[in-house]
């Protein structure tokens, strides 16, 4: 399938699990969708944010949300679905936590001139922690001409790399060499 839709490996398998989902639980998602009165966003959003909710719970939540989706972008959509999500089954707002927990990883993208996308899918107050630690070391940068943005990426590396002397790497691994594929003119001095 991802051959023939020019897709990777990866969007393909994601779309596959999205349509898998749509058709089992959401006949109703799927039928906006077939008429073009939503878009594929959409209608993936009701499957992940459903995701971890039975299928009773997760009909609630779809019918709650489908009467206003064809007005609505994608990130409304969502804020329904999740304020949705907490009237269909307010006493599962743990277990859904524990079972989103589960869930939590790190994954990186690469992208075109040698750069690339690191993400990473963690507890809100995790995020929340790794934010100040960056915004605080990204503080201690003089004005040396790089933007916030920058200095914050730059951070984010000296924080996870650039450990202070004596800091042991976690559980003893060994860092990683990572080349970026970007080529560069070597001056052999003459």
């Amino acid at each position: 399938m991802a051959c023939a839709l020019k897709l990777s490996g990866n969007t393909a398998a994601e779309r596959l699990a999205v349509a898998t989902a749509l058709e089992g639980r959401f006949p109703t998602t799927v039928g906006l969708l077939e008429r073009g009165e939503i878009c594929y966003l959409q209608a993936k959003a009701v499957t992940e944010v459903t995701g971890t909710l039975d299928p009773e719970a997760a009909g609630r939540v779809e019918a709650m949300v489908l009467p206003k989706m064809p007005g609505q972008s994608v990130g409304q959509t969502r804020r329904a679905l999740n304020r949705a999500v907490l009237r269909a089954d307010p006493l599962g707002a743990e277990v859904r936590h524990r079972r989103r927990r589960e869930d939590r990883t790190i994954w990186h993208r690469a992208t075109e001139d040698g750069m690339a996308t690191w993400t990473a899918f963690l507890p809100t107050p995790q995020a929340a922690q790794l934010d100040a630690a960056v915004d605080a070391h990204a503080a201690t940068f003089g004005d040396d001409g790089r933007t916030l943005n920058q200095k914050r990426v730059d951070a984010l590396y000296d924080l996870v790399v650039n450990r202070p002397a004596g800091d042991a790497t976690p559980g003893g691994r060994s860092a990683a060499v990572v080349h970026d594929g970007v080529p560069r003119h070597v001056d052999r001095g003459g």
